[in-house]
């Protein structure tokens, strides 16, 4: 049976073929082989996926100290508090860098110096 969304262009095919001179015929004929062809082509590659989006970076209260020149239990406490957003993955705190410096800006510099961009 005949896919239903391909009886259209057939339809278009046979109707051209039907009206063309015998000397159009070979080239015609090949271009039928270069889509025949091309649509094998389609079938036995894998389909283009879309790139997933970025995985979030995490730093750890260390690498966000250092970010801010500030102590590790500075952010450490911060982040206890609520003032800087953080992940807990099992016992670890991790962060996301444009978060904490959302976070520091939001707070009007208090008691943090932000040199990091």
């Amino acid at each position: 049976m005949i896919n239903p969304r391909i009886t259209a262009p057939l339809a278009a095919l046979r109707a051209e073929v039907d009206g063309l001179p015998a000397d159009a015929l070979p080239d015609f004929i090949g271009e039928l082989a270069s889509l025949q062809a091309r649509a094998w082509q389609r079938l036995t590659m894998p389909a283009v996926q879309q790139p997933a989006a970025a995985a979030p970076q995490y730093l750890d209260a260390n690498q966000i100290a250092q970010r801010l020149n500030v102590a590790e239990h500075w952010v450490r406490d911060r982040a206890r508090r609520g003032e800087i957003p953080h992940e807990k993955l099992g016992h670890y705190m991790r962060f996301e860098w444009h978060k904490v410096k959302a976070a520091i800006e939001a707070m009007n510099g208090n008691g943090a110096q932000d040199d990091a961009s």
